[in-house]
């Protein structure tokens, strides 16, 4: 449960941490100061930034890296599944619901990198991100207190 949560903080601070990256893109040539911040590590695919630090031409590593982390959202969901069906369990059917539901959103936005561009790949790689992001806080919210 501890290396979910701070599995989740990194998550949310690696989002939170590109939400500025716009504006030095227009800024033209001149402005290259932020660009080596930006650009993932050639080496480390990217991974020491999150998933956020993932360009257009890694898209397929940016996929295996959410397919990583969805394979351990998927452990988690089946241990809450079992938590469910068992007498007095904690985990509502409701809870459950929603996070099957989070999940199947996360594979349809998964599914639209296939078909991304260039100039469509932040939007793409945002609603995985926004997805996986929602994904993990509704099973983190769903486990007992």
């Amino acid at each position: 449960m501890r290396m979910v949560a701070i599995a989740a903080a990194a998550l949310l601070l690696a989002a939170s941490a590109g939400c500025g990256d716009r504006e030095p893109e227009l800024g033209g040539a001149a402005d290259t100061a932020g660009a080596p911040a930006s650009a993932p590590l050639p080496e480390t695919g990217g991974t020491t930034e999150g998933p956020r630090a993932f360009i257009y031409e890694q898209r397929q590593d940016f996929t295996q890296t959410v397919r990583d982390q969805l394979a351990d959202l998927d452990r988690q969901i089946e241990e809450l599944a079992s938590q469910a069906k068992s007498a007095g369990g904690g985990v509502s059917d409701r809870a459950l619901a929603n996070i099957r539901a989070s999940r199947q959103s996360v594979d349809r936005s998964l599914d639209r990198v296939g078909n991304a561009t260039a100039e469509n790949w932040e939007e793409i790689r945002g609603g995985v991100d926004e997805a996986v992001e929602y994904l993990t806080e509704a099973v983190e919210r769903a486990y007992p207190k």
